[in-house]
């Protein structure tokens, strides 16, 4: 007498019958219950098949009388990010389209408020590459020529650390490891190739 066929063991996950994975789970609901211990868990919003304007709008937050905040994916810069055609765009941008039509690849979209997470039209003008350079260095958000020397957020040596390192000259690797900088900085310093305003 034959014994009896075993079946495979299914996900235990009411009407789901797909194949075991992991404690008793399929492989797509235990990735749920690994990630938010819950594998009936779904957190994100589906918006395959909407328009441009419609996934935009799923993604802006609070509309009240400032900024309005975008509250998808952003850059390291805080910009807005939405991905179009497999293409991140900046979100400022697709609000541009959204609300006053196409845009061509050279103009830039800049703030009113500096405030790179907003993407109100009202707070929005277009340019060009000259004018939002213009509006940078008029707001004073420029990298360069504000901040430099120890005046920079990142400056790890002061004016009279300069001065020393200059007036000793070499060896260079005793300098780098005294301030924490590398050799290449410390020739830079001493050949006038940074620090440049420090006589």
């Amino acid at each position: 007498m034959n014994a009896p066929l075993k079946l495979p063991p299914v996900c235990t996950v009411a009407d789901c019958g797909k194949p075991h994975a992991a404690r008793g789970y399929c492989a797509g609901h235990y990735r749920r219950w690994a990630k938010y211990g819950d594998p009936l868990v779904v957190r994100q919003t589906q918006l395959h098949g909407l328009s441009l304007a419609e996934r935009f709008n799923a993604y802006v937050g609070e509309r009240g009388d400032g900024c309005w905040e975008w509250i998808g994916s952003r850059d390291i810069n805080g910009y807005g990010r939405l991905n179009v055609k497999n293409t991140p765009v900046l979100a400022h941008r697709i609000s541009w389209e959204v609300h006053f039509g196409p845009i061509t690849s050279a103009d830039h979209i800049c703030h009113r408020c500096d405030n790179p997470s907003c993407v109100r039209p009202e707070h929005l003008f277009k340019g060009d590459y000259l004018m939002n350079t213009a509006d940078k260095m008029a707001k004073k958000r420029h990298r360069y020529g504000v901040s430099r020397g120890a005046d920079h957020g990142c400056a790890k040596l002061t004016e009279a650390d300069v001065r020393e390192i200059r007036r000793i000259g070499r060896p260079l690797r005793q300098h780098a490891e005294r301030y924490g900088i590398s050799t290449t900085q410390v020739w830079d310093i001493i050949n006038r190739r940074s620090w440049r305003h420090i006589t």
